[in-house]
């Protein structure tokens, strides 16, 4: 008890002891796990975050989290290794494929304030028997979409390539709700919706798609393309390289961690399209 007869210990009865023993087991077996890739491993962003508040939070919003190597985590002997090895491979499809036209595409997460069509909670009363004012600004609530990018050898074929645009949605079609009733969709955009608003193997797949269909319109199916990305799994998938491999696409993968200087839209344009984008 404290000085002012408030209790500060644990409360009484069994739940208390039974809840806890099971956080402890539930704790000794997350950390328990396979330390080398698997449930277990605590990302480096996440490492001084507790073992037990990184499981329920992974539990409560169903949250697989990958492995992604940083430039900052990588020797230098390595980073140049990659490096040397990617370039070495990109001189021999050059040689492979002297007419073929290059192409870069990267996902870039954009976040926008949304109306939540509700108000701060900040009242004023009148005197009298008015009633209370609401005062408040509009509230507003943080959104992602997700915008995909390309650049190209070719201006013809960067220009009639659309930009990919993910928004937030049960399934990939367009809602039926208010907020959409009375938007138009550019025609140099590609609109998507995905439960994350993010990137998965299926828009990847509609993605090369669109690509293929601007190069066929342009070129003919004779003309080689090189899509360079990075090593993201839904890049990387056994249906995405078929329709690579059947349709004259040629995959570049950048290794992985090294996006940040051999990715040409991270370099080059994906920060001014943000501040764009901001202003």
């Amino acid at each position: 008890m404290s000085p002012n007869g408030l209790r500060v210990g644990p409360p009484r009865g069994g739940n208390f002891e039974r809840r806890a023993a099971q956080a402890r087991k539930a704790e000794a077996d997350f950390i328990a796990r396979d330390p080398d890739g698997g449930p277990g491993q605590v990302p480096a962003t996440l490492a001084k975050s507790p073992r037990m508040w990184v499981h329920r939070w992974r539990q409560r919003w169903g949250v697989a989290l990958r492995v992604v190597a940083k430039l900052s985590e990588l020797s230098d002997a390595v980073v140049s290794d990659r490096v040397d090895s990617f370039w070495s491979y990109c001189k021999h499809v050059v040689a492979a494929h002297p007419d073929a036209v290059w192409v870069n595409f990267d996902e870039t997460p954009l976040w926008y304030n949304q109306s939540t069509g509700r108000t701060n909670i900040r009242r004023r009363r009148l005197r009298g028997r008015h009633p209370v004012r609401l005062v408040g600004a509009s509230s507003l609530s943080r959104k992602r979409i997700t915008v995909g990018l390309t650049i190209s050898t070719d201006d013809a074929l960067a220009s009639a390539v659309p930009v990919f645009v993910v928004f937030k949605g049960a399934t990939d079609s367009r809602p039926n709700t208010p907020t959409w009733a009375g938007v138009d969709i550019p025609e140099r955009l590609s609109v998507h919706w995905q439960k994350r608003a993010w990137m998965n193997e299926d828009l990847a797949l509609e993605y090369v798609a669109l690509l293929i269909q601007e190069r066929d319109r342009l070129y003919g199916s004779d003309r080689a393309v090189v899509l360079v990305w990075d090593s993201f799994r839904g890049h990387l998938t056994a249906a995405l390289k078929a329709l690579c491999a059947d349709n004259n696409v040629i995959m570049v993968v950048i290794p992985r961690g090294l996006t940040s200087i051999l990715q040409g839209l991270d370099t080059h344009v994906n920060k001014a399209f943000k501040a764009a984008c901001r202003r």
